[in-house]
């Protein structure tokens, strides 16, 4: 559940004049995004986000502001400025001097997209900070590569406390931390998509090498015993999925199996969680790993940090 902050508080947190992110007309103008205050002659409320218009292009009041006419991120540690910025969940943590959230855009422009079979796919690993995500071992270069690191009820954008019970709500177009008119694909959807890579490849089991990335993956290496030179790890990326190994983290290791491995949420959680810590429910993911053109699917703990790569409704 998303903090409910005063629009004083909320101006405050990110260092920002008040006037410029909320009037202070008369109550009377005031509506309520979400549990935050806002004037309703400037701003509107869409999908509890409020957003303001700067030149006529949308912005989310935030994570961004308009000076001069121009959108620009509130923190000046964002690796990018966008004209189309989103993102689906607030935080009131955000400060400039926290590495947490350093890297990552959440210009929508940076990540292109990719046509698969009629779905509309993200062509990156979504990469916008929210409070709870991090980059790969906490480097903003790898939020630039890979993409940004979250946990299943970030990703979700609900409350955390469905990391330990079952959340039971639909996984069907459920937008999460995708901007609008995105979501967080079903495992149906990503089912959907690696069934359609190996008919059109009429192979099984291959999907992993035609939607990874034509560099990036590490070779694998067998021990020197076995005499078996290193094995090639990098896709054909014959469809443009571009999918990279960004690793993932959890709460035993802070980041592992980056250049070897690549994890991604669905939307579809699982009450037969088979984790071995057996510490909270658990949701299907996807991987690709290196040294084999598979894909696999499973399910795990909610509290896993895993890429999120966004679909259009």
């Amino acid at each position: 559940m998303r903090n409910k902050l005063s629009k004083i508080a909320l101006a405050a947190s990110f260092g920002l004049p008040l006037a410029l992110t909320f009037s202070c007309s008369s109550e009377d103008n005031n509506n309520s995004c979400n549990g935050v205050s806002y004037d309703q002659n400037i701003y509107r409320c869409e999908s509890g986000e409020i957003i303001g218009k700067c030149k006529g292009k949308d912005y989310y009041v935030i994570y961004e502001q308009c000076v001069n006419g121009v959108v620009v991120n509130n923190s000046s540690n964002y690796s990018s400025s966008s004209n189309n910025s989103s993102s689906s969940t607030k935080s009131s943590t955000l400060t400039s001097s926290s590495s947490e959230y350093v890297g990552g855009s959440c210009n929508i422009a940076d990540y292109g997209t990719v046509n698969i079979n009629g779905q509309i796919w993200m062509a990156k690993n979504w990469g916008c900070y929210v409070s709870g995500s991090k980059c790969y071992d906490n480097d903003p270069a790898n939020c630039q590569k890979y993409g940004r690191l979250y946990d299943w009820t970030t990703a979700m954008g609900i409350d955390a406390k469905y990391q330990k019970e079952l959340w039971g709500g639909s996984d069907l177009n459920h937008k999460g931390i995708c901007p609008a008119g995105w979501h967080i694909p079903s495992d149906d959807e990503w089912l959907t998509l690696v069934t359609y890579v190996e008919r059109d490849r009429g192979c099984s089991k291959c999907a992993g090498k035609y939607l990874k990335a034509s560099s990036g993956w590490n070779p694998l290496v067998m021990p020197p015993a076995f005499n078996i030179p290193p094995k090639e790890a990098n896709g054909e990326n014959t469809y443009g999925f571009s999918a990279l190994p960004g690793g993932y983290g959890s709460s035993l290791y802070s980041s592992e199996s980056v250049g070897d491995s690549g994890y991604w949420w669905s939307a579809s959680e699982s009450s037969n969680c088979n984790s071995f810590d057996r510490i909270s429910d658990c949701a299907f993911w996807w991987t690709m790993g290196y040294g084999d053109s598979f894909y696999h699917f499973d399910i795990y703990t909610k509290s896993a940090k895993y890429s999120v790569r966004c679909l259009q409704d």
